[in-house]
């Protein structure tokens, strides 16, 4: 099983979770995909002109209420696990690199994403955004998906696919 999984379940257990406001890391197969708090998430934003609750929900795929709750959070507070994810998927774009980009997820694209991935449970799928199983679950039975998770899963497989290209430029 890969590490982002092992990472995330440890994050997830509260014995081994970290302490309100510290710092961690989700590893991607030994490969860091830095958290960001909400000081890191809004200063992200501003370098890239998006500077407007408007403009940052259009762009990360959820509501200007949702901007504004994170706004009220402390500087220090983490930002949800897949921002960082999202991040890297806006910057590829942005980059104008050869990415497919699908603007809305379904059943069928959600399940060949976890086959490419080798993800075989709700559960492994929940470790990598650092959310609960049942949360997966709730979105296959309801064929509803959130907006922001094509923007985290061409995340996830851009850092896979640099993960790929450095191994194979080490070898």
């Amino acid at each position: 099983m890969s590490i982002v999984l092992n990472a995330a379940r440890a994050w997830r257990n509260p014995a081994t979770a970290p302490a309100r406001g510290t710092v961690h890391a989700m590893d991607i197969d030994d490969t860091p995909v830095p958290a960001m708090d909400k000081k890191d998430f809004f200063l992200w934003c501003d370098q890239r002109e998006l500077r407007s609750n408007p403009e940052i929900a259009a762009a990360f795929r959820v509501s200007s209420q949702t901007i504004r709750n994170w706004q009220r959070k402390e500087e220090a507070d983490q930002m949800p696990a897949w921002i960082p994810l999202a991040c890297l998927a806006i910057e590829t774009v942005a980059a104008g690199e050869p990415v497919p980009v699908a603007e809305t997820m379904t059943v069928a694209r959600l399940s060949e994403w976890q086959g490419r991935h080798r993800f075989k449970t709700y559960e492994d799928t929940a470790c990598v955004f650092q959310i609960k199983r049942q949360a997966v679950h709730n979105w296959y039975k309801r064929q509803r998906f959130p907006k922001w998770l094509p923007l985290a899963c061409l995340g996830y497989d851009v850092a896979k696919s640099r993960i790929a290209k450095d191994s194979a430029r080490a070898a």
